[in-house]
C-alpha cells in the first residue's frame, strides 16, 4: 500500500447480543436431553422467544 492510499475501514463490531437471545440461543443445547417427541415443542417455543425478541430490537 502505498503512502497516499487509505486503508480500508475497520468492520464494526457487532452489537452484543441480548440476554434475552441468548437464553434462548442456550437452550439449543439441551434438545438432545429430552425426549424425541418434545422437540418439536421446544423449537417451537424458542422461535416463538426469538421473534418476540427480535421484533423488540427492531422497534415493531
Amino acid at each position: 500500500m502505498s503512502s497516499s492510499e487509505t486503508p480500508p475501514p475497520a468492520a464494526s463490531e457487532p452489537a452484543a447480543t441480548p440476554a434475552r437471545i441468548a437464553e434462548q440461543v442456550a437452550a439449543l443445547d439441551t434438545v438432545g436431553d429430552l425426549p424425541l417427541a418434545e422437540h418439536a415443542e421446544m423449537y417451537q417455543r424458542l422461535h416463538t422467544e426469538l421473534q418476540g425478541a427480535l421484533a423488540e430490537i427492531d422497534g415493531l
